[in-house]
């Protein structure tokens, strides 16, 4: 069978672009394109690039000129042209700042690539399910650790909980300062972290690019990770990369009972799934009175992790993309 070959291209080093371009095509051998760089694609000379490849895979497409272009060298060369999806767009919730990312101008122009192109590549079930509106070939390749990257250290000292904020999960903000309060009536001399954020009674610090938190988030040595989701579309197709992170950092991790985590964890096992404020409390004191329940719990988490989301030791999925369906 000839090899496939397949060019994957992205804007910014983030960890969104990392977890879906950047790790999996470099596990796998295949080229990357950084298209934020002096290497980006030039309008005019796309075709150019396309051409020695089989499967273009572009990390979101929103720019106008550039889908044009980029549609118009996929028909001349014959290269299937994939995007790959990590977030429902067309349901974001209001306070979230992905808004200033997407406004309705974009979603109409990646609504017009992604029913133009071969196909589109998701990281969860749930966003493919979304997606299928917009295309039938819809190919979901979640995302998987590099166990290269986590160097864990002992736990010591007093217990951390720690929590990753972001601007585009504004609506979860109100929980951590009530789990926060209810577990310091209980605990007084637990810590509490926050990156991104702000929050009384808490450590505020300061985000990173990605390929630097894997590093930091060991670093601040939290013993219990929070992730934390209310009941939303936008929500519902996210992936469970937090805690993925989390067990790879020797955290336990306690999430919402939301999907992604709930198709992922199993309760008491691998993580703890929380659906209140006062389930949350109740699970984070149990497990700052329990240092060898957070050692099991830890130690179940990686053992998972390890063998069913390790891209070591994954298969290439992308080989079973399809070549032959081309721009319409």
């Amino acid at each position: 069978m000839r090899e496939i070959n397949i060019l994957g291209v992205y804007g910014d080093q983030n960890a969104v672009n990392w977890y879906r371009i950047e790790s999996p095509f470099t596990q796998f051998g295949y080229d990357i394109l950084n298209n934020s760089t002096s290497e980006k694609l030039v309008i005019g000379e796309v075709d150019k690039v396309f051409e020695k490849y089989d499967i273009v895979i572009f990390k979101y497409m929103v720019h106008q000129d550039l889908i044009a272009e980029v549609l118009a060298a996929a028909y001349k060369t014959k290269t299937a042209i994939y995007v790959d999806m990590d977030d429902n767009v067309f349901d974001i919730p209001p306070s979230s700042s992905a808004n200033k990312y997407w406004p309705e101008e974009a979603k109409l122009n990646f609504k017009f690539f992604a029913e133009n192109i071969a196909g589109i590549i998701c990281s969860t079930e749930p966003l493919a399910e979304v997606m299928r509106e917009y295309n039938d070939n819809v190919v979901v390749i979640p995302n998987k650790i590099d166990p290269d990257m986590w160097k864990p250290r002992a736990k010591k000292g007093p217990i951390k909980i720690g929590w990753t904020y972001s601007n585009t999960h504004r609506e979860e903000a109100h929980m951590f300062p009530k789990i926060m309060e209810g577990v310091k009536k209980r605990h007084p001399e637990v810590e509490f972290q926050i990156v991104s954020g702000k929050a009384v009674g808490a450590k505020t610090l300061d985000p990173c690019y990605f390929k630097d938190f894997p590093k930091k988030l060991t670093k601040w040595n939290w013993d219990i990770s929070l992730g934390l989701l209310e009941s939303n579309p936008f929500n519902d197709a996210k992936s469970n990369i937090k805690w993925l992170e989390s067990t790879m950092a020797k955290s336990v991790f306690v999430g919402s009972n939301e999907l992604p985590y709930n198709t992922s964890i199993v309760n008491g096992k691998t993580g703890f799934l929380c659906k209140t404020v006062d389930e949350f409390v109740d699970t984070i004191c149990t497990l700052i009175e329990d240092e060898e329940l957070r050692k099991d719990i830890v130690n179940n988490a990686r053992k998972e992790v390890l063998k069913n989301w390790n891209i070591q030791t994954s298969k290439n999925l992308y080989t079973n993309l399809d070549t032959s369906v081309r721009v319409l």
